[in-house]
């Protein structure tokens, strides 16, 4: 039976060293001060930052694996070297959890393509990339969508609109949360699940942008298209 030990480790290539008290009964005590001491202290996060935001989630060992993914990490390496086998396990099922809870919680910024992590349960409508600095507006379920009168008639009508979509697309900087225009293009019939699933966001902003235009010059007495059901 492995007993609690100490681990002494460098912190990333600093030249100075920690001290890790390891208890096989809590490995994940152990893990947790590694990646405090080698990333999550060693500078402010910001919202693209991956492994900062999994550790706050309580993603200890998948904060882990990213960030010895991402650079040189002996004390990370000392911990997981004294989990043993149970590592890989633990890494697993850790990594497949964040996995799902990142999807739920981030969104593709349009310039640089960072994930983009959001607070709470709910997207947010703003947002400003960590990385790249860039801002945008993003429509989600729920929100009332208002589009220039010029922009609904280049937008809907008879023939092919891929082209005056694109144009409005970016002159308006449209932008949707890509699950929630997944969610609604399915339920329209008009596309599968399977489909909308290889498609960016781009290319979903194109489609809800045109929906809403096509909606907007049918009911003339409306302003703005209802994005929801």
């Amino acid at each position: 039976m492995r007993e609690a030990h100490t681990i002494r480790a460098e912190i990333g290539t600093s030249g100075q060293f920690a001290e890790i008290e390891f208890d096989p009964e809590y490995p994940h005590h152990a893990v947790m001060e590694a990646v405090k001491a080698e990333h999550i202290g060693r500078g402010e996060a910001t919202n693209t930052d991956d492994i900062a935001v999994a550790y706050h989630a309580g993603f200890y060992y998948a904060a882990a694996l990213l960030l010895s993914g991402a650079t040189e990490t002996p004390l990370c390496d000392a911990v997981i070297q004294a989990i043993g086998a149970e590592w890989e396990g633990l890494e697993r099922a850790d990594f497949d959890a964040w996995c799902k809870y990142a999807e739920l919680h981030s969104t593709e910024c349009p310039m640089c393509g960072s994930s983009v992590y959001f607070e709470g349960d709910k997207p947010e409508s703003h947002y400003v990339c960590g990385n790249c600095a860039a801002q945008w507006r993003e429509y989600r379920n729920g929100d009332y969508i208002a589009l220039p009168e010029e922009c609904v008639g280049d937008c809907s009508g008879p023939g092919a609109k891929d082209e005056p979509v694109e144009h409005w697309r970016r002159k308006l900087d449209f932008h949707v949360y890509a699950p929630d225009a997944r969610e609604y293009l399915a339920r329209t019939g008009g596309w599968s699940r399977e489909e909308l699933a290889d498609e960016d966001e781009p290319t979903l902003a194109r489609r809800i942008l045109w929906i809403a235009a096509c909606s907007l010059a049918e009911d003339e007495s409306s302003i703005e298209w209802y994005f929801g059901e």
